[in-house]
């Protein structure tokens, strides 16, 4: 009895190691990203001033004996929360789509729409204009545009580690996954 548990036990390890070898999909990847030093900074920056502008407008006001408005406040603090829900998370590699995970509505980039993924230089994005987005305050992110790439949306948390996708489409999107070159492994997989 016990040699055919053993037998057995062989053969459902040995079935296991074929299946891991020959169909081996490590989908979905997750990819972590971090603020870089400039980032970091925007960031502490205008918490700071959105903190400073809440608690002296309210003593300023009150001294005064103004009528206290709270629409400055709630308009700081929409925006606040409106970065922080759209800042990138991390991305995630799935069989399909290269996901952008954000606190409210994921990102989605079709992996069979790539036509190009590559390694840039910060270089290549400088003198970008921000079109509509973040351009620090929790990451880059958001619509930018430059003479040398053209029109492209960013989903940055730091500048030095960028990776470019052009898509069939002739849209442009750029990421910055900390482990950048495992993060192209993971696109071509």
């Amino acid at each position: 009895m016990r040699v055919a548990f053993f037998m057995g036990t062989i053969f459902h390890l040995h079935l296991y190691l074929y299946c891991v070898k020959h169909y081996k999909t490590n989908l979905p990847m997750t990819y972590k990203i971090s603020l870089d030093a400039p980032a970091k900074l925007i960031t502490a920056l205008v918490c700071v001033f959105i903190a400073i502008i809440s608690i002296t407008s309210f003593d300023i006001i009150s001294k005064n004996g103004v009528y206290q408005s709270y629409y400055p406040k709630l308009v700081l603090l929409f925006i606040f929360l409106l970065t922080i829900c759209f800042k990138p998370i991390n991305y995630k590699i799935e069989e399909d789509y290269i996901i952008v995970k954000r606190i409210l509505w994921d990102a989605k980039i079709s992996r069979s729409e790539i036509h190009k993924a590559e390694m840039i230089d910060r270089a290549e994005t400088s003198w970008s204009l921000r079109t509509f987005g973040s351009g620090g305050f929790f990451g880059y992110f958001g619509t930018f545009t430059n003479r040398k790439l053209g029109a492209m949306t960013w989903y940055l948390t730091r500048k030095d580690s960028l990776v470019l996708l052009k898509m069939k489409t002739g849209k442009k999107f750029l990421l910055s996954p900390d482990d950048r070159e495992g993060f192209l492994a993971g696109i071509n997989a």
